[in-house]
C-alpha cells in the first residue's frame, strides 16, 4: 500500500481539476501530441478529482466529450476519442479508491478500449475497401523497389511478402490497439500513483515488472486462438488470429519480465542489459521474440523465477 492517508501538501481546488479534467479529456480527439497527452493526462486528473469529489468527475468527464463535439461538430469523433478515455478514467479512479488489485483496476480501465476493439472485429471493412488499402501499400512498396533497382524476381517477391504482412497488420489490427490501451493505461496507473503520493494519498502499487506474471487460464486461450487461425473459416480465423497475435505480446512481455528477474538475480549492469537488446533486436530480432515469447509461455508451467524467490525468502 503506497501513502499513508497524510496529505503532505493541499490539494488543487476542486475547480481546476475540473478545468483540467474536461480539456485533457476533450483533447483525446486532437489528432496530434495533444491527443498523447489527453490520454495520460485526463485519466490521471479524474482519479485525482474522483478522489476529493466522485460526481465531479463525472460531470468533468462528460463536460470533456461535449466540449470536443461542440467544438468538432463530429459525435463520432467524439464517441470514439473523448468517451472512452473518460469512461477510463472513471473506472480507474473508482479502483484506486477502492484499493483494487492494481491489475484488477487496470483490467476495469480498459474496458472501454476493449468495447471499441471488439466492434471492429465484429464489423470489419467491406472486402473491397481492405483490398483496396492493401493495393495501396504493396504499389507504394514496389515503387520504392523499383527506385532501388531491384530485378523482376525480388519485385515479385517483395509484393507477395507486403501483401501478406499488410493483410496480417489489418486482420490483427484490433488486438493491437488493446495492447496499446492495456499499455497506456498501465502507465496512466503508475502516473496516477506518483501523484496520489505526491498528495499522500493511498493507493496500492504495482508489483516491479520483473514479478510479472499472467494466469495459467490464458494457456487455453492461447490453445484456442491456434487452433482457430489452423481450422477456422475466414470470420472465425480473424476472431482466433487476433486472440493468438494477443496472446503471443501477452507472453512476450512475461518473457522480457524473466529476462528482467534473470539479469537482476545475476547482478547484470545496465550497460550490459543495454548492449544484450541492441544486439537483439539488430542481429536476432526473429529469432529473440520467438525464444522470449516460448519463455513467457513456458514460465507458465516450470516457473522460472521460483527458485530465486525461494533463496531470496531464505535469506
Amino acid at each position: 500500500m503506497g501513502g499513508d492517508g497524510h496529505v503532505d501538501r493541499p490539494l488543487p481546488s476542486v475547480w481546476a481539476l475540473f478545468g483540467a479534467s474536461s480539456i485533457l479529456v476533450a483533447g483525446t480527439g486532437n489528432a496530434s501530441l495533444l491527443e498523447l497527452v489527453g490520454r495520460l493526462g485526463a485519466p490521471v486528473a479524474l482519479v485525482l478529482l474522483y478522489r476529493v469529489e466522485p460526481s465531479r468527475a463525472l460531470f468533468a468527464a462528460l463536460a470533456g466529450f461535449l466540449l470536443l463535439v461542440a467544438v468538432s461538430r463530429d459525435i463520432g469523433l467524439g464517441l470514439r476519442t473523448a468517451l472512452p478515455v473518460g469512461v477510463s478514467g472513471l473506472l480507474l479512479a473508482r479502483g484506486m479508491t477502492l484499493s483494487l488489485k492494481p491489475s484488477v483496476s487496470i483490467a476495469e480501465a480498459s474496458i472501454p478500449f476493449l468495447l471499441i476493439a471488439f466492434f471492429l472485429i465484429a464489423a470489419p471493412p467491406a472486402p473491397e475497401e481492405r483490398e483496396a488499402e492493401v493495393d495501396r501499400v504493396v504499389q507504394g512498396s514496389l515503387a520504392l523497389n523499383r527506385e532501388i533497382g531491384s530485378d523482376p524476381e525480388s519485385l515479385k517477391l517483395a509484393g507477395e511478402m507486403t501483401r501478406w504482412m499488410v493483410e496480417t497488420a489489418i486482420t490483427v489490427m484490433p488486438a493491437a490497439l488493446v495492447l496499446y490501451f492495456l499499455g497506456l493505461t498501465t502507465i496512466v496507473y503508475r502516473l496516477a500513483c506518483g501523484v496520489l503520493g505526491r498528495y499522500g494519498l493511498a493507493f496500492r502499487e504495482l508489483a516491479p515488472f520483473r514479478e510479472w506474471k499472467t494466469p495459467f487460464a490464458l494457456v487455453w486461450l492461447f490453445a484456442a486462438g491456434l487452433a482457430g487461425v489452423l481450422v477456422g473459416g475466414e470470420r472465425a480465423g480473424g476472431w482466433a488470429a487476433n486472440l493468438l497475435f494477443g496472446l503471443c505480446s501477452v507472453y512476450f512481455v512475461q518473457g522480457l519480465a524473466v529476462l528482467s528477474w534473470q539479469f537482476r538475480s545475476k547482478g547484470v549492469s545496465t550497460v550490459a542489459r543495454t548492449l544484450f537488446f541492441v544486439a537483439a533486436v539488430v542481429l536476432v530480432f526473429p529469432f529473440f521474440v520467438i525464444a522470449t515469447t516460448g519463455a513467457g509461455l513456458f514460465d507458465t508451467w516450470f516457473d522460472f523465477r521460483r527458485a530465486g524467490k525461494d533463496a531470496e525468502r531464505e535469506e
